[in-house]
């Protein structure tokens, strides 16, 4: 039984990305991830800023960068658009806080 629920789990988590949510249950994201860097880039030329905060993101935005920042990234795509995140996502941390 446990070889099966294993097996049919690959199967439906193949080609995705995991990570987890802010409540730390594990989540699945599809894609590279350059959706979301191409919204954030959008976003910044908008507003004008080098730097993106968290309260600059609109709600979904911000949902999405939050899931890439805790990812489980791979490939080149997948460690860019972390990245990216991630530095979003830390500029919301006090001073002195690590991740």
């Amino acid at each position: 039984m446990e070889r099966r629920v294993g097996k049919l789990e690959l199967e439906a988590t193949a080609g995705k990305i995991a990570t987890t949510d802010e409540a730390g249950r594990r989540v699945w994201l599809e894609g590279s991830g350059l959706n979301v860097a191409f919204d954030i880039l959008k976003l910044q030329t908008e507003l004008r800023k080098e730097e993106l905060e968290p309260s600059d993101l609109p709600e979904d935005l911000r949902g999405r960068v939050s899931l890439w920042s805790r990812c489980d990234a791979s490939s080149q795509a997948e460690l860019m658009t972390k990245q990216l995140c991630e530095g979003i996502m830390r500029r919301s941390e006090p001073c002195g806080t690590a991740r």
